[in-house]
């Protein structure tokens, strides 16, 4: 390596608690030097999008996910450890393969079926209030239908309009998450000190974990379940399968609910933002819904070329998981794109960098959907390759295509029954910057205040 510039101890301080954007800096980092940068003594970050491919994709067996993952669990020690968090390849992959049958395209429409009743309560809701924080009813809506499919139950936030005391005591917990990372052995004294929101967070997790097991119990008590959950993959015959616990169950469903509503309710607020920003391609996303038939489906939605190039674009410029992804070269050491990387080096990519290649993403900055639609199919399969919102490989996000169906329904179901949106209470570009909050990033003031029209008689009919 010619040059390695370095992220100092005082700028990630810096980045992370007053800026809430190291991801923003690491990207500086790498426009001012280059593809291969130091972010720590033994950490380097990349930015080649052929280098991504070949540590998460084509080489992820031999680059495993560093010990950083386990200071990101909800609890400290291996019985807190989930299909994000484990750092054993195989075991990952075998627990994978028990999830894909109820994430193929048959369970999907039965995630579909559970979810439209849901999608049809924030729409009446919509209707009736008019002014609303979108941000707010995003998560609720996302909450909900996640909730409704990691535990058979709704979190109902949609009807009462109030977080529930499960996703109060979720979001307080993430401060542990900090915690872990630098002062793991504090987290077991913290009801002994004067913090009360340390202690919240504390109980808070407690809290979790028992409505979790508790939903858990009462599904494998009933005597007939109401199917398609995702509970059933750990499921043989109505019980825990080897090596599944009824405590493997809740903690996995904990962790569905955190990946499966926080990224799509962000990814869902941006999208709404920037159509209202840009008129010209609502209009434009408008026409091509038109030509839906009037009982349309996900896989009607999954047909539309426009309305796919619009989320990858929103999710290439924001997205809700930007920072790096670590992995451990292995001990012999590998070299990529005539680079060689000791072995035990930590190495890392961020979506927010790969997404931002100038020479796949001319201008990008600029939101412009139509990139994906234009270029010839070999540019456009690089492109792809380079858009990374859900990691890729074999630890990629295993929710992609649930995430994908509730994000295209959710948009389409909206323009379908809103003549329009309109920012209120001041809302600023400002307000909506990427800024890190926990182990996602959010718009900065946390919501999207809007006014909206309702159609007399839905439609897509461009008002």
């Amino acid at each position: 390596m010619e040059r390695l510039a370095a992220l100092t101890f005082g700028q990630t301080l810096l980045a992370v608690f007053s800026l809430g954007d190291k991801f923003r800096e690491v990207q500086r980092l790498h426009e001012q030097h280059g593809p291969v940068i130091r972010i720590g003594p033994n950490h380097l970050s990349i930015a080649s999008p052929e280098t991504f491919s070949q540590i998460y994709v084509k080489r992820c067996r031999a680059f495993l996910k560093s010990d950083f993952y386990a200071t990101i669990q909800p609890g400290i020690g291996p019985k807190y450890s989930g299909l994000f968090n484990y750092t054993d390849h195989q075991r990952a992959v075998a627990e994978r393969k028990d999830l894909q049958a109820r994430l193929s395209p048959a369970a999907l429409r039965q995630y579909e079926a559970r979810f439209l009743p849901i999608l049809d309560t924030l729409v009446a809701v919509l209707r009736e209030k008019r002014d609303v924080d979108l941000f707010a009813y995003f998560k609720f809506l996302m909450l909900d239908a996640i909730g409704d499919l990691a535990f058979d139950q709704s979190f109902h936030q949609l009807e009462s309009g109030e977080e529930h005391q499960y996703v109060v005591d979720f979001n307080n917990a993430f401060m542990l998450i900090g915690l872990q990372t630098t002062f793991a052995w504090i987290i077991p004294f913290i009801p002994f000190l004067p913090s009360q929101s340390l202690k919240d967070a504390y109980y808070g997790l407690q809290r979790v974990f028992k409505y979790a097991q508790t939903r858990v119990d009462a599904f494998l008590n009933e005597e007939k379940p109401k199917p398609g959950t995702l509970m059933e993959a750990f499921l043989k015959d109505g019980k825990p399968k080897d090596p599944y616990t009824r405590w493997h169950i809740a903690l996995a469903g904990h962790g569905f609910i955190i990946a499966g509503s926080e990224a799509s309710s962000i990814t869902l607020t941006y999208v709404l933002w920037l159509l209202v920003k840009h008129p010209h391609v609502q209009r434009k996303l408008r026409e091509e819904l038109k030509g839906l038939p009037q009982d349309y489906k996900s896989t009607d939605l999954a047909s539309l070329p426009f309305l796919d190039a619009v989320l990858k674009e929103t999710l290439r410029i924001y997205p809700p998981a930007p920072s790096a992804m670590p992995r451990v070269v292995p001990p012999s050491g590998a070299e990529i794109e005539g680079v060689y990387y000791p072995g035990k080096t930590i190495i890392a990519a961020q979506p927010y960098t790969i997404h931002r290649d100038p020479n796949l993403f001319p201008e990008p900055e600029i939101f412009r959907p139509e990139r994906w639609i234009e270029p010839p199919p070999d540019r456009r399969e690089l492109m792809n390759q380079a858009f990374v919102p859900f990691s890729a490989g074999q630890r990629g996000c295993i929710g992609r295509g649930l995430a994908w169906i509730h994000m295209q329904i959710t948009i389409a179901k909206l323009l379908e029954n809103f003549d329009s949106f309109k920012l209120t209470k001041g809302m600023t570009d400002e307000d909506m910057e990427l800024v890190e909050r926990g182990a996602l990033a959010k718009p900065k003031a946390t919501k999207l205040s809007v006014r909206v029209f309702p159609k007399e008689v839905p439609g897509f009919a461009v008002a």
